[in-house]
């Protein structure tokens, strides 16, 4: 029997990071699985195509990138799915799988905004954890889900935690503290959910 460790991320440095510290404590990227808003990877991609004066598209840019690490062979080959309340999404591996496997890879399908909390839920996450992650995603963060035995779940939350991980109950404080009550399906993100912000 496995558990679901589960960890948002603000930037793509500290996600890759944590999937590279994975893989060497010998998580295979089978168990591993990534979710984020597809403007989010677009602007990373921007950003990186920038830095290194890239000619290749976005897009193209974000998944043969090789600046795109491991991240980048977990959405190899995926397509896009549209989850009101977030907007389109790039969702590899297990969820993937939760959301829909067949929208996934034909465009842009379409997923009801409630299946992202009953995924995280089923994955065993609590449903007042499942609103900040959804929320989290909807405002720029990368979420890492990894797969693994019940013992190994202390070490896997260090490693996640030190690798960059944001606390959700900062983030749920934060949040709250600025009039936020719940993930709200019905409203898609405007330009005031940017970036995943902390502080």
């Amino acid at each position: 029997m496995s558990t679901t460790v589960i960890a948002l991320f603000k930037n793509l440095d500290d996600a890759n990071r944590a999937l590279k510290a994975l893989n060497e404590q010998g998580i295979s990227n089978s168990q591993m699985s990534v979710m984020a808003r597809e403007n989010t990877i677009e602007a990373l991609a921007h950003e990186k195509e920038l830095q290194q004066e890239a000619s290749e598209g976005v897009m193209a840019g974000a998944i043969g990138g090789a600046s795109f690490g491991l991240f980048a062979g977990l959405i190899a080959g995926v397509g896009s799915l549209f989850i009101p309340g977030i907007g389109p999404v790039i969702a590899g591996s297990t969820l993937a799988t939760l959301l829909g496997s067949s929208a996934v890879g034909a465009g842009i399908g379409a997923v009801a905004g409630g299946a992202l909390l009953g995924g995280l839920v089923k994955m065993g996450i609590s449903q007042e954890d499942a609103q900040i992650y959804a929320e989290g995603i909807k405002r720029g963060g990368i979420l890492v889900t990894v797969d693994v035995s019940p013992e190994q779940t202390d070490t896997i939350t260090h490693t996640l935690a030190t690798a960059g991980a944001v606390s959700i109950d900062s983030l749920r404080d934060k949040w709250q503290g600025e009039g936020w009550q719940q993930f709200d399906s019905t409203a898609e993100p405007t330009a005031a959910y940017p970036t995943l912000t902390i502080v």
